[in-house]
């Protein structure tokens, strides 16, 4: 390893080496020419697996060019994001993958912002979220898997918070399955598929959002087999199935229902 010192005014020579230390922010580009182990905005790592070895926690991971990546795993604190006008894709081939796995600890906070996620169309799930302090999801276009987002923890107390972006074409756009935790999902569009957004055994608020069902019988805006949906500005067409506004469940409308949900076509 090639090694570099400074002369310090006190007279002491401090030796280190830079491709060795964690780095607050490191870059990633699909059209760079080999891995790299500094991934510098000049010399960016190619896969995000690789970047999140590098950076620290707490840290980065800034992607810095349109192109296909790899799925990945988050372990610790991190936020993964595009650059303005980037479009990183993360192709889901098989029908158990999983795009984006979010296992991290029980004080870390994790955000994903500005990715695209393709599936197969079956059983796979876009980004799967187990552990973390709060997790946050802004801004990504899911589609074609049984489940867009899936957040399942089994223990702890895990804040998640979706903001804007487009799930469609999946099962199920946004998925909750856990009592450990609570959602918000805010200014996100869903559409297709048998339920916009389930909620089982979780508190989530529904707001600013625009909700359309599939086609064919037995589908939801909004479909809570346990838990409580609380719903407020949001607009929920096409659907054939649940109450007047295509809700089934445990559902609040604030601070009325004519108020909560607006009816686009039924």
């Amino acid at each position: 390893m090639r090694m570099k010192g400074v002369l310090l005014s006190l007279g002491v020579f401090v030796w280190f080496a830079p491709s060795s230390i964690a780095s607050s922010t490191v870059y990633v580009s699909a059209t760079a020419d080999e891995p790299s182990s500094s991934c510098t905005r000049s010399n960016p790592c190619k896969t995000i697996t690789q970047a999140l070895g590098v950076v620290s926690a707490g840290g980065v991971v800034d992607i810095v060019s349109s192109g296909v990546y790899d799925a990945f795993t988050v372990s610790h604190a991190v936020t993964v994001k595009a650059d303005l006008g980037i479009t990183p894709t993360i192709n889901v081939l098989s029908t158990t993958g999983v795009g984006i796995s979010i296992s991290a600890g029980s004080t870390d906070d994790v955000t994903i912002s500005g990715l695209t996620l393709r599936g197969p169309g079956t059983n796979a799930t876009g980004i799967n979220i187990n552990s973390g302090r709060l997790v946050t999801v802004e801004n990504c276009d899911i589609r074609e898997f049984a489940y867009g987002l899936a957040f399942i923890p089994t223990s702890g107390n895990t804040e998640f918070k979706v903001s804007g972006g487009t799930y469609s074409g999946s099962n199920t756009g946004i998925y909750t399955a856990t009592s450990f935790g609570n959602a918000v999902v805010d200014g996100v569009t869903v559409y297709g598929g048998q339920a916009g957004i389930e909620t089982a055994a979780l508190y989530v608020t529904i707001t600013n959002s625009r909700i359309t069902a599939g086609t064919g019988p037995g589908l939801y805006g909004v479909l809570t087999s346990s838990g409580t949906a609380v719903l407020e500005g949001n607009v929920i067409s096409r659907y054939v199935a649940g109450d007047y506004a295509g809700c089934s469940g445990g559902v609040t409308y604030l601070p009325t229902p004519s108020q909560a949900v607006t009816l686009v076509w039924r």
